[in-house]
């Protein structure tokens, strides 16, 4: 219908915005517009629906990125003085969902959505994810993820990509 066709927009421009808001370095930003395109498109769609999965991706990956920031600003120990009072854990929060990312990614190929992009989305996925185990001093589980990265990377790109390098 026609508002569906609305709904499908809005998220989709959120996201667009988001994407472009990381760019710009404004985090904060990112990571509300973000969150609020995730929800529209969870409503829309559920939230485990493989069309979900880029809106996990981007949202975590943002907070992350918004973690960061805040760290290098205010220093580690001043940003988890700063959390603990907030009673807010962005790391905790982006990882969770940066896992249910994952989850859909890897469920989507189990069944059988056996895509070059489905591999690869899941791939950016895992460094992700490694890079938030990285943050947390969690190293073994930050080089099982770059691995797995790794893994997909080289089952569907070309051995002088620049991707298989990163991961």
């Amino acid at each position: 219908t026609n508002q569906e066709s609305k709904t499908i927009d809005m998220a989709e421009e959120l996201l667009q915005q988001g994407r472009k808001s990381l760019k710009e370095r404004q985090y904060e930003k990112a990571c509300e517009i973000l969150s609020q395109a995730l929800q529209i498109k969870c409503q829309e769609k559920g939230e485990e629906d493989i069309a979900c999965a880029p809106y996990h991706y981007e949202y975590g990956k943002a907070l992350l990125d918004c973690t960061r920031a805040t760290r290098n600003l205010l220093g580690a120990q001043a940003a988890s003085n700063m959390e603990a009072e907030d009673g807010s854990n962005d790391m905790e929060i982006g990882w969770e969902v940066l896992e249910v990312s994952r989850k859909i990614y890897t469920k989507a190929l189990m069944e059988g959505a056996n895509s070059k992009e489905h591999k690869l989305a899941l791939a950016e996925v895992h460094i992700s994810l490694a890079e938030y185990s990285r943050e947390s001093e969690d190293f073994e589980e930050s080089y099982k993820d770059f691995g797995s990265a790794l893994d997909l990377f080289e089952g569907c790109l070309e051995k002088d990509d620049r991707q298989i390098a990163f991961a």
